[in-house]
């Protein structure tokens, strides 16, 4: 909170428990000698007061901490859901025999998963590239890629940092542009 909004909610806390004390003291008043009821009122409700005050202040306090953490939460991991989006609209294109939309979607969701706070998400669309030159390799064809994506793709292929990239590599190195 700012000072300003710091000190109006402690003006207006004394203010009232002021007024709570005096309309306290003056509503049940003895007539002989010291109005100690009134004294023990007026003091519960000071009390009161304060635990009100506190109560309001640690809610907007407890508000504010929150949305700044679910924020901090949705960023960080904004790119991870991107990333096992983007890997999963990949297989539709890869059921079809699209290898060159299927290989670029994949790189796309490891370019955004790449960003994100959670590197283990790149797993999906490089299980996908995988499998793919596993194919490849068993079936001895050569996969078809976009033109002029090759650099693009072995370095975001070498980016990962992953082990046993050497198939998809080797893959994307040998594919045909179209």
């Amino acid at each position: 909170m700012k000072r300003i909004e710091r000190l109006t909610i402690y003006g207006f806390v004394l203010l009232s428990l002021v007024f709570s004390i005096i309309s306290l003291c003056s509503s049940l008043p003895r007539t002989s000698g010291l109005d100690y009821i009134g004294v023990i009122v007026g003091i519960l409700s000071l009390l009161v007061t304060v635990l009100i005050g506190w109560q309001i202040t640690n809610y907007f306090m407890f508000e504010k901490r929150t949305k700044s953490y679910a924020e901090k939460i949705i960023n960080q991991y904004s790119y991870s859901v991107d990333c096992y989006a983007i890997a999963l609209m990949a297989v539709i294109p890869y059921q079809h025999n699209n290898t060159e939309m299927g290989i670029d979607t994949s790189i796309q969701a490891i370019k955004r998963g790449l960003q994100g706070y959670d590197k283990s998400t790149i797993s999906l669309p490089i299980s996908q590239l995988r499998e793919l030159a596993k194919d490849c390799k068993a079936k001895k064809y050569k996969v078809r890629i976009y033109k002029g994506k090759r650099n693009e793709y072995l370095k975001a292929i070498f980016n990962t940092e992953s082990e046993d990239v050497d198939d998809i590599t080797e893959m994307i190195t040998n594919a045909i542009e179209i």
